[in-house]
């Protein structure tokens, strides 16, 4: 059992560290809203992109759909660019 579960986290480690970042930015976006840092205007758009980011990172078929329709050969690539193109 454990080492199914090793195995597992070996074999997906990227789509593992993307999900952990992408929750990590949703929460410190959450957080950002709730001490009002955030302005109201923007902070639907960036739930938003957390939201994508999350959707991305766990389902990975839709990723690298996204990833071929762009023309990125390594679907996580796909992601670090909509990350980067979120913050412009």
């Amino acid at each position: 059992m454990l080492n199914d579960t090793i195995n597992f986290l070996i074999a997906n480690r990227i789509q593992v560290f993307s999900v952990i970042g992408s929750l990590l930015l949703f929460l410190f976006i959450l957080k950002l809203v709730k001490r009002k840092k955030l302005k109201e205007e923007y902070s639907l758009l960036w739930l938003g992109f957390g939201f994508i980011f999350i959707a991305l990172s766990i389902f990975k078929p839709l990723l690298e759909i996204v990833a071929t329709t762009l023309g990125i050969l390594y679907a996580p690539a796909a992601l670090l660019l909509i990350l980067v193109l979120s913050v412009f």
